[in-house]
């Protein structure tokens, strides 16, 4: 099944809007996800621009409903809806984005971790036919 958007019910784009990702931003990511917290929290000292905005394009594209995230996968995520929308937002300086990103490192696992399959399918594969039933990831 196609990830569709969710009110218009068309085909999302390949690039999921604006965002063009790199193979080593996911690779970076993998890294981030997988590591133990002491680890996440020194690779998140060397977050480099593009790095940043990676990340919060991804959450961007959560928030404007390009990515569709199952139920219970959002309501884990809602105590950090403030954190998140600042985090994507637009107007946000990089150099906070940044900070923020260090301080709620456990949030980037919470986030990013049921979503790394379907990025690395998406972004290295180029198919996204192996989602749910109804298009939304776990």
């Amino acid at each position: 099944m196609c990830l569709n958007h969710k009110r218009t019910g068309v085909p999302l784009p390949v690039s999921f809007g604006t965002m063009k990702p790199k193979r080593q931003h996911l690779v970076f990511l993998e890294l981030l996800v997988n590591t133990h917290q002491t680890q996440r929290q020194a690779l998140l000292q060397s977050l480099s621009d593009s790095q940043v905005n990676f990340l919060s394009n991804i959450l961007h594209n959560i928030l404007t409903s390009n990515i569709v995230l199952g139920q219970d996968h959002r309501s884990k995520l809602l105590r950090y809806a403030a954190v998140i929308r600042r985090l994507a937002g637009k107007g946000t300086p990089s150099s906070i984005k940044e900070d923020l990103f260090k301080k709620h490192h456990k949030l980037i696992v919470l986030i990013f971790k049921p979503l790394l399959p379907l990025l690395k399918q998406k972004f290295c594969h180029g198919s996204r036919d192996d989602l749910g039933a109804n298009g939304a990831v776990a």
